[in-house]
C-alpha cells in the first residue's frame, strides 16, 4: 500500500491589515485538499455570523465580516503537521481619523513653509536734513514682517554698533540712528531687508564749513600772514 503523502504549506498566510468594519480575508494555499483547523491566538476558530470558513480545493479562506478591534490576533491554520500563521491588525476609525487629520496638519504645514511669501518693505527710507551739528538723525521704514535679516550700509559701508551708529527693531520698523552728526556724515544710507533694498540720503545744511574746508582755510591764512 503507498504511503500516503503528507499535506505541505504551498502558499502561506500574509499579515493583513484593515479598518475597523472592513471585510478581511485569510487565505493560504495547501499541495493537496486536506481537513484544516484554525486557530485565534492559539483557540480553535468556529464558524460564526462573522467569521466564514472556506475551502476551494487546496485553497483555504478564513474571512472576519465587519472586522472589529476584538479580531486583532495571531491566526493560524493547521494542516496535519504543517502548520502556517500571520498577524492580523485592526485599526480603529477613530484613530485612522486622527492619525489622516495628524498626517494632512504635517503636509499642511510643510507646504504653508515651502510657498512663504518674502518679506515686503511696507515703507521706504527717507532722506533727512540735519541743520545743527552735532544731533542725531533716524532712518525708519516698515516691514510686512519682523523676521527678517536687516543690514545698514552708509555710502556702501557696512555701518558698526557703537557711538556713532545704533540700529534696532521697533515692532515691525528697523531703525538706523547716526550720532553726533558732522558735515562728514552726508551721503547715502542704504537697507537691505534679505533680496529688498531702499536707499535714502543724509543731508547737513547750516552756515559753517565742513572740517577739510576749515582745515584748506586756516592753512591758507597761515602762509598769507608769513609773506607778510
Amino acid at each position: 500500500m503507498p504511503a500516503e503523502i503528507p499535506v505541505e504549506i504551498v502558499k502561506p498566510l500574509e499579515p493583513q491589515r484593515c479598518m475597523e468594519e472592513e471585510t478581511v480575508e485569510l487565505v493560504c494555499e495547501l499541495s493537496q485538499q486536506s481537513p484544516v483547523t484554525w486557530y485565534k491566538d492559539g483557540q480553535p476558530i468556529t464558524e460564526s455570523d462573522t467569521v466564514k470558513l472556506t475551502n476551494e480545493g487546496p485553497v483555504q479562506k478564513l474571512t472576519i465580516v465587519g472586522a472589529s478591534l476584538a479580531d486583532k490576533a495571531e491566526y493560524t491554520i493547521s494542516a496535519g503537521p504543517a502548520k502556517s500563521t500571520a498577524s492580523l491588525v485592526v485599526q480603529g476609525i477613530y484613530c485612522g481619523t486622527v492619525i489622516s487629520y495628524f498626517l494632512f496638519s504635517i503636509s499642511h504645514c510643510v507646504v504653508w513653509r515651502v510657498v512663504e511669501k518674502p518679506v515686503e518693505l511696507t515703507s521706504n527710507l527717507q532722506d533727512v536734513v540735519i541743520t545743527q551739528l552735532h544731533a542725531v538723525a533716524e532712518f525708519r521704514l516698515k516691514l510686512s514682517k519682523a523676521d527678517c535679516k536687516v543690514n545698514w550700509l552708509i555710502r556702501n559701508a557696512p555701518i558698526h554698533e557703537g557711538p556713532k551708529y545704533t540700529t534696532g527693531l521697533d515692532d515691525l520698523q528697523p531703525y538706523l540712528k547716526v550720532n553726533d552728526i558732522t558735515g562728514q556724515d552726508e551721503g547715502e544710507v542704504m537697507v537691505k531687508v534679505d533680496d529688498k533694498v531702499s536707499t535714502a540720503r543724509l543731508l547737513v545744511q547750516g552756515d559753517y564749513l565742513p572740517a577739510n574746508v576749515c582745515a584748506q582755510v586756516i592753512f591758507g591764512l597761515l602762509i598769507s600772514v608769513d609773506m607778510l
